[in-house]
Parts: C-alpha cells; sequence; structure tokens
C-alpha cells in the first residue's frame, strides 16, 4: 500500500495537483448499491453498473455472474 500511495504521489506531483485537493467525493463510486435483488412478486437481478436485468436469479445466486462481466 505504501510503495502504490507513493507512486500516486510521484504522479500528482508531475501533474501539479495535491492530494489535499482532492476531493473524496470525486474518488468514490456514485452508486454505493451493485446488484439489486427481487424476490417477489417475480424473481429479477438488476445491475446498475451494467444495466443489464435478468430473470435467471438463482443462477447468479449459484455464482454464475459472467452475464454481468
Amino acid at each position: 500500500m505504501r510503495i502504490l500511495k507513493s507512486k500516486l504521489n510521484i504522479i500528482m506531483h508531475l501533474k501539479g495537483v495535491t492530494l489535499d485537493k482532492i476531493i473524496p467525493t470525486d474518488v468514490a463510486p456514485k452508486l454505493k448499491t451493485i446488484r439489486e435483488y427481487v424476490f417477489y412478486p417475480k424473481e429479477v437481478v438488476k445491475d446498475w453498473r451494467t444495466k443489464i436485468k435478468t430473470n435467471a436469479i438463482k443462477d447468479i445466486l449459484n455464482g454464475n455472474i459472467d452475464l454481468f462481466t
């Protein structure tokens, strides 16, 4: 982690930006919910990053998430 932080500091220094000027909301993703699982009244899985919606909820719960990548 220290190596990554030092590399980030070097890159930011070369670009003329200091780390105190970066607002944490710019770095953090806007959506905290990645996937929404609805079990009733109908079984649906919605992925908010890829905007994919599927009815194969049992496959997703069994680990087959290749659809969303």
